[in-house]
């Protein structure tokens, strides 16, 4: 019942209304994550394509010409890790905000993590990149679950980013020691495990933004582009780090 347009019963109008919103909420959240996921996983794909045929590519070139192939890699590697700090830049604050141009932005800006990522197709046993894919889903679906059900993500963006700018500046001043005096070297695996650690946290936070975007209905087709660039660089900076320790701990044994 309703009395003064306040429902003071179980299922008047007002509750009706508020069940009907909550569920139009939800299925724009489900729709709109699909097509975010969807998108990622194109990419993912693509950048796996480019990164095993780069790495094919940059093998039979090594075998043909090995001085030729050592600087042309290199010259791409560099090129391709410059080109993606740029287009950051250029996503974040300019393509974004004008709302055009991102579709070009983020097909370049995979390509070049393509080309980035032949490398560890090139040096890394294949049975090392299939463990760290399938440990790198199982952390970033973790993660992603804590982000989309957690209510409050405040706590976790300030310890991420307190512990993430402290092992920066850590980093930084070790490194400037380092060029007089050796340093000693679980401080730098202490640093490097912090920074990552660091970085998961700031995962759980993207996810969760992620998420409350979704839920504010249709989105238009740059934001949706940049929501999926985004989970896709985490999903591939977590690939990078675990598949990186996982070569170290192999190298060893």
């Amino acid at each position: 019942m309703a009395i003064n347009g306040r429902n003071y019963g179980t299922s008047g109008p007002n509750n009706v209304h508020i069940e009907e919103k909550h569920n139009v909420g939800t299925t724009s959240k489900a729709l709109n994550l699909g097509k975010v996921f969807g998108i990622m996983f194109i990419w993912l794909l693509v950048t796996a394509g480019i990164a095993l045929g780069g790495g094919a590519l940059f093998d039979w070139w090594l075998k043909t010409n090995e001085a030729a192939a050592a600087t042309g890699i290199l010259t791409s590697l560099v090129i391709s890790g410059i080109t993606l700090i740029v287009l950051t830049f250029v996503i974040q604050f300019w393509a974004l905000r004008k709302d055009k141009g991102m579709i070009v932005l983020s097909s370049l800006y995979v390509l070049c993590m393509g080309v980035l990522c032949a490398s560890f197709c090139l040096y890394m046993p294949y049975q090392i990149l299939g463990i760290a894919l399938g440990l790198t889903t199982a952390i970033f679906g973790v993660l992603a679950i804590i982000g989309l059900l957690a209510k409050n993500v405040k706590p976790i963006a300030m310890v991420g980013l307190m512990v993430l700018f402290g092992a920066l500046i850590v980093s930084l001043g070790t490194w400037i020691i380092s060029i007089f005096i050796p340093v000693n070297v679980t401080l730098l695996w202490i640093l490097d495990f912090a920074i990552f650690g660091a970085m998961l946290l700031l995962v759980i936070v993207d996810m969760n933004q992620i998420g409350r975007i979704c839920e504010k209905g249709e989105m238009s087709r740059n934001l949706t582009l940049y929501c999926a660039l985004t989970l896709y660089t985490d999903f591939v900076y977590i690939f990078i780090k675990i598949a990186y320790y996982l070569a170290i701990a192999y190298s060893r044994k």
